[in-house]
């Protein structure tokens, strides 16, 4: 009698973590799942890439799993709420003079008020980075999309 107590006891134990192992299974799997696309225009080129992935990231982790992936190439200073983007596809920001170029992004249409680091991307979204003087930024905004990983990529 007690030898069988003892199976159900077990049986049930391992019904318990089983059954719980499954349901972390089953709500990872329907994590949400987001995408980014970038467009990046320089003097003579325009490059399309996506990413996808399955949590809140910075725009700034995002570019660098790109990076990791040898797909974006791009410099920086900074670090934490300070990273500020120094080139793109060895496209170098030219200072800050008058007719001075420079990178500067815009997500979703919109021109970034934050830094790189601090854009969290929570939804699918649009980047655009764009090298261009301060006063013609409104000029590269336009409608972007497009799902290729490159279009007109400089030669």
């Amino acid at each position: 009698m007690i030898k069988k107590k003892y199976k159900i006891i077990l049986l049930i134990i391992f019904t318990l973590i089983f059954s719980c192992k499954k349901e972390e299974t089953k709500q990872q799997n329907n994590q949400a799942e987001y995408r980014v696309d970038f467009t990046i225009k320089g003097d003579s080129f325009s490059k399309n890439l996506n990413q996808t992935f399955g949590s809140t990231k910075s725009l700034f982790e995002i570019m660098m799993d790109l990076k990791s992936q040898n797909r974006l190439d791009f410099g920086y200073t900074g670090s934490k709420d300070t990273i500020f983007i120094t080139e793109i596809d060895g496209i170098k920001n030219e200072g800050s003079r008058k007719q001075k170029r420079n990178w500067i992004f815009f997500v979703d249409g919109n021109l970034s008020e934050k830094g790189v680091s601090q854009v969290l991307i929570e939804k699918d979204t649009e980047i655009l980075w764009c090298f261009t003087q301060w006063e013609e930024k409104e000029k590269c905004n336009h409608k972007i999309g497009g799902n290729d990983e490159t279009n007109n990529k400089k030669n």
